[in-house]
């Protein structure tokens, strides 16, 4: 959600986690279950105006802020097996309305190696490894970006939420690769998870972290800025 409101161009947040969607219940809990990533699973054929049917806004009328909500009930993931390829088509070219410019999109896809939309993943420009700098989760996500970067072109960038005993250098020989950095800001976080936005979320290290994540995403080109990162010495941050 940082990322989706540090974002400068018209974006999408899709929730396509298999183990269900917390953005329902957290902002929008009097969202009924009319508008969900579900819906799409019934559909032979998937178009953006199918996808833009299920979306809600974060900043109407404006909306240039929208959310795919995610699944209700992680057992009804498997009923999604067949859509996630046509999705992962849909979703490179998103348009909110005919006749509008495309949309950015970012897919939360859970956790990384488990079962889940890998045709979202494969068609991606960038993927983001969210990880705490704690040996549990260091552990845990190295082995899983080492896979990822044997078997897919896509660029990886592992992002380091600085909330552990571990410098960056020791988190980066651990994972095998250069990580941004977010700062850990627990007061923000919770703001955010609340709906609570404003000028004082707007200017917290959280945001300001999120908005330097978002560049290295979009300021010359997904891929190209992501692996200039990734081989050329990114800033710290």
């Amino acid at each position: 959600m940082a990322m989706t409101l540090a974002w400068q161009n018209p974006v999408l947040l899709a929730e396509l986690d298999p183990a269900g969607g917390d953005l329902r219940p957290r902002l929008m809990p009097s969202l009924s279950g009319s508008h969900q990533l579900l819906n799409l699973a019934s559909l032979d054929t998937l178009t953006s105006h199918d996808v833009a049917s299920q979306v809600v806004s974060l900043n109407p009328p404006q909306h240039t802020k929208v959310v795919l909500p995610g699944l209700t009930d992680p057992s009804t993931a498997a009923a999604l097996g067949q859509t996630w390829p046509q999705l992962a088509d849909v979703l490179t070219s998103f348009r909110l309305r005919e006749g509008q410019p495309p949309l950015d999109v970012i897919a939360d896809c859970g956790r990384l190696g488990s079962d889940g939309p890998q045709a979202v993943l494969s068609q991606a420009d960038v993927v983001l490894v969210v990880l705490r700098a704690r040996l549990d989760s260091v552990a845990l996500a190295a082995p899983v970006i080492r896979r990822w970067k044997k078997t897919s072109s896509v660029p990886l960038l592992p992002v380091v939420v600085q909330n552990g005993p571990y410098s960056p250098r020791d988190v980066d020989q651990t994972l095998g690769a250069r990580a941004a950095r977010l700062p850990f800001d627990a007061k923000s976080a919770q703001a955010l998870e609340l709906g609570r936005w404003g000028r004082k979320l707007d200017h917290s290290p959280l945001m300001r972290g999120a908005r330097k994540l978002v560049s290295h995403a979009t300021k010359k080109g997904p891929r190209r800025d992501v692996e200039s990162f990734l081989t050329a010495g990114g800033t710290r941050g």
